[in-house]
C-alpha cells in the first residue's frame, strides 16, 4: 500500500490555497493602487452647494423691520388711554383689562355697525370716558367719589361727597338744561370747553374737556383699524432703515467702499427699503384689519417685509447702474479690440486647436507605454504602482482631452460666428485672456490698454457694490 508523505500533502494544500485566494489578493491590491493613483492624477475639485437669494445680513435686516412693525402695533395697543379701557369695561359685559382686549372688543362690536350705529356707539363711549375723567379730576381735588355700580344707573352716575352728580361730556350746555331743571337735586358737571352758560345746578368742571374724551375714543377706534400704528410706522421706520444702512455702509467703508458711494447707497436704501416697508406695512395692515387686530398685525408685518424687499430690489437696481454702464463700456472696447483681429481669424484658430493636438499625441504615447507594461508576466503576478498610475493617467487624460476639445470647438464657433455677424466682443475676450497668442499674432497696444482701463472700471464698481469682492489677478 502506497502512502502519501505529509510534506507533499502540505505543499499541495498551500498550492490549492494560493490558486484560490491569490486572484482576490491581486484584485484587492490593484483596487488599492488605483485609488491612490486616482487621488494623485485627478483634478476634479468641484463642490456643490445651495445658492440663497438673501444673505444672512439681509435676513437679519428684514427681521428687524418685521420686529419693529410688530412692536409699533403692540405699543399703540398698550398706550390706549386707560380711561377708555375702564369706560368700555364699565359699559359692556366682555372682560376688558388692557388695550388689546379693547381693540378686539371694538372690532367685534363697532366695525359691523352702520354709520349711524357707529356714531351712536362712539358718542356713548365718549360719555363713559368723560365720567372716568371727571371722577379722576374730582379725586385729585380731594373729593370722595363713588362711581355708580352699573352703566344704566338713572339720573346720576357719580356720588361726590355723597351728593348725586351727573358728568355730561357734551359740547353744548343748552342741550341738558331741561334735564337739569327736572332734577334739581342733582349737580350736572360739564366740560370747560362746552358752549353756553352754566348756572343753577349746572357747574363747569375745570380740567374736564369733551375734546379730550372724544380724542381718546377716536384714538382707540383708529387703533383698531391699524391707522395709529401705520402713522407711527411711517414716522419711525425710515429712521430704522437709516440706522441699519449707516451701520452697513460704515462697515463697507472700512472694507474699501468710497464715502461718496456709501452716502449714495445709503440714500437709495433708505428711500427704497424704508419707503417700500412703510407702504407695504400700511397696505398689509389695512387689509389685515378686516380679520381683527391680529390680522392687522400679521398683515402689516408681512406687507412691511414684502415692501422692504421690493423697495430694496429697486434700490439695488439703482446702485448697480454704474456697474452696468461700465460693463457696456467694456463690451464695446472688447468689440473694437476683437475687430482688429478680423483678418487673422484663421491664424487664431490654429493656435486654439494646437493644445488639443498636443494632448492627443501625448495621450497616445502614454496609452502605448501603459499597454506595453501590462503585457509583462510580472503584471499578472503582482501589479506595480507605476503601471496603475499610468493607466489612471490615461483615463484622466481622456477626460481632459474631451474637455479641451469641447473648449476648442466652442472657441472655434465663436470665431466662425464673429466672421458671419461682424460682432467681435467674444473674440476680443479670447485674445485678452491669451496674451501670448495676441502677442505672437500682433495686436494694437492702445486698444488693449483701453480694454484694461474698462476692465478696471468694472472691477472698481464691483468692489463698490461688494467690498468683500476680490478682483481676479
Amino acid at each position: 500500500m502506497t502512502t502519501i508523505p505529509l510534506l507533499d500533502i502540505y505543499i499541495a494544500t498551500c498550492f490549492v490555497g494560493v490558486v484560490l485566494v491569490w486572484p482576490f489578493v491581486r484584485k484587492a491590491r490593484l483596487n488599492a493602487l488605483r485609488r491612490i493613483a486616482w487621488e494623485q492624477v485627478s483634478t476634479d475639485s468641484s463642490t456643490s452647494g445651495k445658492s440663497w437669494p438673501l444673505s444672512k445680513g439681509d435676513i437679519a435686516e428684514l427681521g428687524v423691520y418685521g420686529g419693529f412693525i410688530a412692536a409699533e402695533y403692540a405699543w399703540c395697543w398698550a398706550t390706549i388711554d386707560p380711561d377708555v379701557i375702564h369706560a368700555a369695561a364699565f359699559s359692556s359685559s366682555p372682560t376688558i383689562n388692557n388695550g388689546f382686549q379693547l381693540v378686539q372688543f371694538l372690532h367685534n362690536h363697532y366695525d359691523a355697525l352702520s354709520e349711524v350705529g357707529k356714531r351712536g356707539f362712539a358718542d356713548r363711549l365718549v360719555g363713559y370716558v368723560g365720567e372716568q375723567q371727571a371722577a379722576s379730576l374730582l379725586l385729585a381735588q380731594g373729593h370722595v367719589v363713588q362711581v355708580a355700580h352699573t352703566a344704566t344707573q338713572p339720573v346720576w352716575d357719580l356720588l361726590v361727597d355723597h351728593h348725586a352728580t351727573n358728568a355730561k361730556t357734551i359740547t353744548d350746555i343748552g342741550s341738558i338744561k331741561a334735564e337739569a331743571l327736572a332734577h334739581g337735586h342733582v349737580t350736572y358737571l360739564v366740560p370747560d370747553d362746552a358752549h353756553g352758560y352754566a348756572g343753577g345746578n349746572i357747574e363747569v368742571l375745570h380740567g374736564f374737556h369733551q375734546s379730550a374724551a372724544e380724542s381718546a375714543v377716536h384714538h382707540a377706534i383708529v387703533t383698531t383699524h391699524g391707522e395709529t400704528a401705520s402713522h407711527a410706522i411711517g414716522a419711525h421706520l425710515p429712521w430704522v432703515t437709516v440706522a441699519v444702512t449707516v451701520g452697513r455702509n460704515w462697515h463697507a467703508v472700512k472694507q474699501g467702499r468710497d464715502v461718496s458711494v456709501a452716502v449714495n447707497h445709503g440714500v437709495a436704501d433708505t428711500i427704497g427699503k424704508g419707503g417700500g416697508g412703510v407702504i407695504g406695512a400700511k397696505a398689509g395692515g389695512a387689509l389685515g384689519a378686516f380679520f381683527g387686530p391680529i390680522g392687522a398685525l400679521i398683515g402689516a408685518v408681512v406687507g412691511g417685509v414684502g415692501g422692504a424687499l421690493a423697495g430694496g430690489a429697486v434700490a439695488e437696481e439703482y446702485k448697480r447702474k454704474p456697474l452696468r454702464q461700465a460693463c457696456d463700456t467694456l463690451a464695446s472696447t472688447l468689440n473694437e479690440y476683437g475687430s482688429s483681429f478680423s483678418h487673422k481669424l484663421d491664424e487664431i484658430a490654429r493656435y486654439i486647436e494646437a493644445p488639443a493636438i498636443r494632448m492627443k499625441q501625448a495621450l497616445r504615447r502614454l496609452e502605448s507605454d501603459a499597454a506595453l507594461r501590462t503585457r509583462r508576466p510580472m503584471w499578472w503576478i503582482w501589479p506595480d504602482f507605476r503601471t496603475v498610475l499610468m493607466q489612471e493617467s490615461t483615463a484622466v487624460g481622456r477626460q481632459q482631452l474631451e474637455q479641451q476639445e469641447a473648449v476648442s470647438k466652442k472657441l472655434l464657433r465663436i470665431l466662425d460666428n464673429a466672421s458671419q455677424t461682424s460682432k467681435y466682443t467674444e473674440v476680443g475676450l479670447i485674445m485678452m485672456n491669451t496674451p501670448e497668442v495676441s502677442e505672437l499674432i500682433g495686436d494694437d497696444a492702445s486698444q488693449r490698454e483701453r480694454v484694461l482701463r474698462a476692465r478696471e472700471a468694472v472691477l472698481y464698481h464691483r468692489k463698490q457694490l461688494n467690498p468683500a469682492f476680490a478682483p481676479p489677478t
